[in-house]
């Protein structure tokens, strides 16, 4: 609500909301709730933790239980212009779009690409810092993870070494 960002808990039993955690205020106007419908923002979890993008140039990971923040990453959003991910909202959401994927994690590695910017991001997991970062296609999305390779679908097909952020194949 008025731009504030926040991630909801929801009561196993009946899907209620239990508590809102708020995250951010967005570093931008608050869009219509029918563009939020189409920008999702999964989460993952894995330990207890929950991991969450924003797409607004901010991502999360969030104890549910005591309802803390244990870290956040702030990345450069292209979220302005239609030179962004988000293309699809200068073609009125009439056009192709990327395709919205959660985080991913393989040990310490948690990959995310946000559609508010053209970068596949690898963080440590517990600390949210910065393993590596690399550019990716526009309309993009990270499929899965595999043997250790994110698989990046669009046009095209890459995999990319989680470890290393290295190209190991393209298609």
């Amino acid at each position: 609500q008025g731009g504030e960002l926040g991630l909801a808990v929801l009561e196993p039993s009946d899907g209620s909301l239990s508590a809102m955690i708020p995250l951010c205020l967005a570093n931008g106007p608050a869009r219509g709730a029918g563009h939020r419908a189409r920008e999702a923002c999964p989460v993952t979890i894995s330990g207890g933790v929950v991991y969450c993008s924003t797409q607004y140039g901010r991502f999360f990971a969030v104890d549910p239980t005591s309802r803390k923040i244990l870290w956040h990453y702030q990345y450069p959003s292209t979220l302005v212009g239609p030179t962004s991910r988000n293309i699809y909202a200068a073609m009125q959401m009439t056009g192709s779009r990327p395709d919205v994927s959660a985080p991913f994690i393989l040990g310490r590695h948690l990959l995310f690409q946000p559609t508010d910017s053209a970068v596949l991001f690898c963080l440590n997991r517990i600390t949210g810092s910065l393993i590596w970062k690399r550019d990716v296609p526009t309309m993009s999305h990270l499929a899965c993870i595999h043997d250790g390779a994110a698989l990046i679908v669009g046009d095209g097909a890459e995999l990319i070494e989680v470890s290393s952020g290295e190209s190991v194949a393209t298609f």
